[in-house]
């Protein structure tokens, strides 16, 4: 039981990060062009399953 309580812990974790990222990008646009974020709209792209 704890094992699946420490992966939906981690799974909500992750789902929050994304969450965070979007929120990011919809304050603020530029970011995109920023190469830095090219790891985070990855991370987007496939948490929204697109990739």
């Amino acid at each position: 039981m704890k094992m699946a309580q420490v992966h939906a812990t981690l799974a909500l974790a992750e789902q929050q990060r994304i969450a965070n990222l979007i929120a990011l990008y919809q304050a603020d646009s530029d970011i995109l062009d920023d190469p830095r974020f090219d790891a985070a709209k990855a991370d987007i792209r496939k948490a929204l399953g697109l990739s």
